[in-house]
């Protein structure tokens, strides 16, 4: 039985399951290793240190020299503690206890730590191809970033506009990052300048054409003009523009005016497209590209100057966005960080700072979890759980103890009970039935329901007197002699 105990510790310290550290010499490692002194000759089995091997390495440690370093890390992990992942494309999950690099499945992964798949491939494994005008992505529906900077939308299928200067824009909107090209407008710099047209918005329009397709198509003529290519003048009493196509519908009672007769307030807005406001008194904001902006709300309509966002163009971009050369570091729209945030900050914009249980507060810029661990006493993948030391591993090695105990106790149980009926049945088989027939004879009853006589005699002649009363003498005789005996038998 002490042996029995014995193998049982032993194995249960080699898979992690004792309730504290190993017993002395339990944990040695090889054959008859323990010395007089219970110290271990050849050093420890894997996971435990000390002199007599009786202390336990920290989780996910190979071999320690003590409880708060690790000197080999378990495959999968790396650091002194053993508590950050090996990247998902180290070959055979191993890699370096220190650094984290390894040798890569293949090409598909960043050579390194091999976390990471390359520009053009994605998935667990990375051997999925991104959208063709994908610099690299998540899915075949979603691009991190679009080749060239020249593409938009979820999947970099848009191309950016050829009126942005240098045909770059935001993947996610299709606003040109660096403004318009001469004689484009809009928000994507899709669009002519009044009185321009052509692909490369550098052709004009006829003399009297705000608006055209082509020198013979006008969308829109000046005020007094009206026509295919607004080369008629509407009647000199007109009031404003008359009907495009014909010259009629003109109000003959006012000359041409420009504001509200009562109010002074413009009717065809402002001449200067710096100027907004009712009455064009106000002045559109600086940070506007061209300092131009809708002539009601003020709103600039050709995006922000760099490194500005908003409706109004009135916010900075964070500091703590990474820059390109020459391009924007955000969006002009929501302020969103367009290549990522500078070390030890995350969010969209990157005004939030990395916690400062991460190890050298950097985190990852999407999810703020810890890019290289948490400081020591803290664990999870932000570090936001604080590390109570042996509470976990007492609790879930008494949790298996209890088990191991409470089956030992029930297979017990099942013996037990299964000898008690095997005792009961025998019992059974074994147990006969005596009974006095009519002529004072005993007989036995036994189990299959047979009669046999303890003294022979006829029990089919027919019974007399004489046989009765002789009964009853055997039987008072007997019940005579049966109490003389009791009396003696209990001193």
């Amino acid at each position: 039985m002490a042996r029995l105990i014995s193998v049982m510790l032993v194995l249960m310290c080699q898979i992690g399951l004792s309730m504290q550290a190993c017993a002395e010499c339990a944990c040695c490692k090889g054959s008859f290793t323990c010395g007089s002194n219970k110290n271990c000759r050849d050093g420890c089995i894997d996971g435990y240190f000390g002199a007599k091997c009786t202390e336990e390495c920290l989780q996910n440690c190979k071999t320690c020299g003590n409880g708060y370093k690790c000197t080999e890390c378990i495959p999968g992990y790396f650091t002194d503690k053993c508590t950050t992942p090996c990247g998902k494309g180290c070959l055979n999950n191993t890699c370096s206890h220190y650094s984290g690099e390894c040798t890569c499945k293949s090409t598909n992964f960043i050579e390194g730590r091999c976390d990471a798949c390359s520009s053009t491939m994605y998935g667990d494994e990375c051997n999925n191809t991104c959208p063709r005008n994908c610099g690299a992505c998540i899915s075949d529906t979603e691009c991190i970033w679009c080749k060239d900077t020249a593409y938009y939308g979820s999947y970099c299928q848009y191309r950016c506009s050829v009126g942005c200067v240098d045909e770059i824009c935001n993947k996610g909107t299709g606003y040109c990052i660096k403004g318009c090209k001469s004689g484009f407008n809009g928000y994507k710099c899709d669009m002519c300048f009044s009185g321009l047209y052509g692909p490369y918005c550098d052709l004009n329009c006829t003399e009297n054409c705000i608006e055209c397709f082509s020198a013979t198509n006008c969308t829109k003529c000046k005020s007094g003009f009206y026509g295919d290519i607004c080369a008629n003048a509407c009647p000199a009493s007109c009031d404003k523009t008359c009907s495009f196509s014909t010259g009629q519908h003109c109000n003959l009672t006012e000359k041409y005016r420009v504001c509200e007769k009562d109010t002074g307030r413009c009717l065809h807005g402002c001449n200067l497209v710096t100027k907004y406001g009712d009455f064009c008194e106000k002045q559109c904001s600086n940070t506007c590209y061209n300092k131009s902006c809708d002539l009601k709300t003020g709103q600039c309509l050709e995006g922000c100057e760099m490194n500005f966002y908003g409706l109004f163009c009135n916010n900075s971009c964070s500091t703590s966005c990474l820059s390109h050369t020459g391009n924007r570091t955000c969006d002009g729209i929501k302020g969103h960080c367009l290549f990522g945030c500078k070390d030890g900050f995350h969010g969209k914009r990157c005004d939030n700072i990395c916690s400062t249980l991460c190890v050298n507060t950097t985190c990852n810029h999407t999810t703020a979890e810890c890019l290289y661990g948490c400081i020591d006493g803290f664990k999870g993948p932000k570090c936001a759980k604080a590390i109570i030391p042996d509470q976990e591993a007492f609790y879930t090695r008494s949790t298996l103890i209890g088990s191991t105990i409470g089956t030992f106790l029930a297979g017990g149980i099942v013996v037990g009970i299964a000898s008690l009926i095997a005792f009961i049945a025998w019992r059974r088989r074994n147990t006969q039935t005596k009974q006095i027939d009519v002529h004072g004879y005993e007989s036995t009853i036994t189990p299959n329901g047979n009669r046999s006589n303890d003294d022979a005699h006829e029990s089919d002649s027919p019974v007399t007197y004489e046989d009765l009363k002789s009964r009853d003498e055997r039987l008072y005789s007997q019940i005579t002699t049966r109490q003389q005996i009791s009396p003696q038998a209990s001193n």
